[in-house]
């Protein structure tokens, strides 16, 4: 029976990075041109870049936070909500960009994911606390300019920019991934294929039955006794049992050497899946031993 396979190859929206997958060919260059911003800085050293700064920068306004927040204003419960929400900015920000940067570091695409889920996250806080602000704005009727004024102004003017700064960095970070996704499926396409033992292991099961299965219709200190006609069981003789000088002994029966022929699998490199099953094993006589 024919195998099938199915080949997928991938082409990007640049026409600079050309990525054949055929087998187990592939190209990938770390100095490609589509991998680098405005063909200065690569992706990685960008990414490694965002990270720092987004570290230092929940470090900054955690500590902004907590230092400027007017505590003795409000009540404790306000005061505790407060804390909680400063606390959970602080450390999930912490574990986001240091997941990105252990990620650039060692090639895991996956570990992206923290970083890019924490700045949507602000992202649509950012908006919601805007649109407050705006509320805030235009429910108020009075000429005069109260603090709450000037704090929904100064919001309208911070959230944007901060927004804007956090989609550039998602932009770096989306390209860095691309790029670490593309060479960690290079890194495994040079690496040799993993064997998985299951069929080994179902084959030595096999050898073992027909093993034990011959060992048992033979006797421990003489020949073979051969199964009685009418179907009756065969009894192993005794190992001391003599046999009477009239009747001579059967003919031990002459062993064959039997092989197991396994077909190959397929290599499974780069992105070739089989569709089609593997024929069952085929049992070959090869002769007598």
């Amino acid at each position: 029976m024919p195998s099938f396979y199915c080949i997928f190859t991938k082409n990007t929206f640049l026409n600079n990075l050309k990525i054949e997958i055929s087998g187990s060919e592939m190209e990938f260059e770390e100095t490609l041109e589509v991998f680098y911003f405005f063909g200065i800085i690569h992706c990685k050293v960008a990414a490694i870049l965002v990270g720092s700064f987004g570290l230092l920068s929940i470090a900054g306004f955690f500590g902004a936070g907590v230092a400027f927040f007017e505590w003795w204003r409000h009540e404790t419960a306000i005061d505790v909500i407060a804390l909680i929400g400063f606390s959970i900015f602080f450390f999930g920000g912490c574990v986001a960009h240091g997941t990105l940067l252990y990620a650039l570091q060692h090639t895991r695409a996956r570990l992206v994911v923290p970083f890019i889920v924490f700045h949507c996250f602000m992202i649509a806080v950012n908006s919601i606390t805007a649109l407050i602000a705006v509320g805030e704005i235009v429910s108020d009727q009075s000429s005069e300019v109260d603090d709450s004024d000037r704090v929904a102004r100064i919001v309208l003017i911070a959230l944007p920019l901060a927004s804007a700064v956090e989609v550039m960095m998602l932009i770096v970070v989306f390209r860095a991934r691309w790029y670490l996704r593309l060479r960690a499926r290079y890194l495994r396409n040079g690496r040799p294929p993993r064997v998985h033992h299951t069929a080994g292991f179902s084959l030595a099961a096999v050898i073992g039955r027909a093993k034990r299965a011959e060992d048992s219709s033979s006797t421990p200190g003489g020949a073979p006794t051969p199964a009685p006609p009418g179907g009756a069981s065969n009894r192993v003789a005794p190992a001391d049992a003599r046999v009477p000088d009239s009747e001579e002994a059967p003919p031990a029966p002459r062993r064959k050497v039997v092989a197991i022929r396994v077909p190959t699998p397929p290599a499974l490199q780069g992105n070739v899946f089989p569709l089609g099953r593997l024929p069952p094993p085929e049992v070959v006589e090869t002769g007598p031993l």
